[in-house]
């Protein structure tokens, strides 16, 4: 993902990391005796994929919202009624299967959203006791009434935020819209992954019923703000995007990653790239919900780092990176495949601030990468496009690392 693609290439794996990667004859003249050799004939050996956006405890409700929904608000009705039924409480209570269905797309790197403490525990690595896949925890904060971080927990203030960032360096918070999260929540959640470090995630311009709202302070949101008992009566509609209001609480910087980003115009671009701010498009979730298209184009022309991201089972038809990506491939025009490809690898990555780790096979990265089955016939003019349909396919398995199979 960060050089030209190397013919007859080798990747040199110990103790589950990265030693080297080169041409293969090279590599094997100077490799320890006793070294096990795995041969990928006719394949592409690639980095695990990179998914910055889901969320993996709403994996119960796979299959239960038909699509294509007429609008958010029939989506989340439909959301709402779900989970108060008997499947949702009964999948909540298996946390490892959503995980695993990660390893089944070849996904290596995952930002999860989940909406409370505790956080799902992560699957153990049987070998080295490390979470496989890789997950990014993001603990979502909302409240459209709430006005501190100390309001999600109660009396324990900021206490369980601070302990599961130490026993955790893969945890960081997020706030969900903002149409459903205060500015002031907004601000404090962004302070506090900045003071440590870590990314920040939030839902934006995600679909018309949210820049209703922030335009006139009107529409669905403020019904159902009043509907939850969650309106607050002193706030004012700022009468601007979605990008400008977040960008006047100083919430955009190169930590911060907005997801969806469908409803952006020109002056909203050039904010999030002024600001290094990462967009995550999830195309088969706006498709499904309401039909929304993100202009990629746009935000690819500016140098915004972009990726894909799934969003979750009950607004997508599964959780492959490879699937979103031939998905934009077929319905959104000026895309090339070479950047998809770093979308739901290097980028993905980057933006979770795992790139020294993940999303491209260079020393010290995971050594848990894909061997992607190529025809002997294609030229590498073709080369990412091939790998895309063959991953979608399926015709790929991980590399190095049996026992994620």
């Amino acid at each position: 993902m960060t050089s030209p693609p190397l013919e007859d290439g080798g990747v040199l794996v110990s103790g589950g990391r990265i030693l080297a990667v080169g041409p293969f004859g090279k590599l094997r003249k100077n490799t320890p005796r006793g070294t096990l050799i795995m041969e990928h004939p006719s394949a592409a050996l690639m980095p695990g994929l990179v998914n910055p956006h889901t969320h993996l405890e709403l994996s119960p409700l796979a299959g239960k919202i038909p699509f294509p929904r007429q609008g958010f608000p029939s989506w989340l009705q439909a959301l709402f009624a779900l989970k108060r039924e008997k499947c949702w409480q009964e999948g909540k209570q298996n946390q490892e299967a959503p995980q695993r269905e990660l390893l089944k797309t070849g996904t290596g790197l995952a930002g999860d959203v989940c909406n409370e403490l505790p956080c799902p525990q992560k699957i153990p690595d049987p070998s080295t006791d490390v979470p496989v896949p890789l997950v990014h925890t993001f603990c979502e904060v909302l409240g459209f009434n709430r006005q501190g971080l100390e309001d999600e927990t109660g009396p324990k203030g900021m206490a369980p935020f601070e302990e599961e960032a130490l026993k955790d360096d893969f945890f960081s918070l997020g706030a969900h819209a903002v149409y459903s999260t205060s500015p002031a929540l907004i601000r404090q959640a962004k302070e506090w992954c900045h003071r440590l470090h870590r990314p920040f995630t939030i839902h934006c311009a995600e679909h018309p019923e949210e820049m209703e709202f922030l335009l006139h302070g009107t529409g669905f949101c403020r019904r159902l703000l009043e509907d939850l008992g969650r309106w607050n009566s002193r706030w004012k509609p700022p009468g601007c995007s979605p990008v400008s209001y977040l960008h006047g609480l100083g919430v955009l910087d190169e930590r911060t990653i907005l997801v969806h980003a469908v409803h952006l115009d020109e002056d909203d671009w050039q904010k999030v790239s002024s600001t290094r701010s990462n967009v995550c498009f999830c195309p088969r979730s706006n498709a499904n919900i309401h039909g929304g298209r993100p202009h990629m184009a746009r935000a690819l022309s500016r140098n915004i780092t972009c990726a894909l991201g799934t969003d979750s089972l009950a607004s997508n038809d599964d959780l492959s990176p490879f699937s979103e990506a031939v998905h934009v491939l077929e319905n959104h025009e000026g895309i090339e495949a070479q950047s998809l490809l770093r979308m739901i690898t290097l980028n993905g990555a980057a933006m979770l601030q795992r790139a020294h780790e993940a999303g491209s096979l260079r020393k010290g990265a995971s050594g848990a990468f894909l061997a992607v089955t190529i025809p002997e016939t294609t030229h590498s003019s073709h080369l990412a496009e091939t790998i895309l349909y063959q991953g979608q396919k399926g015709a790929w398995q991980w590399a190095c690392t049996p026992r994620a199979n």
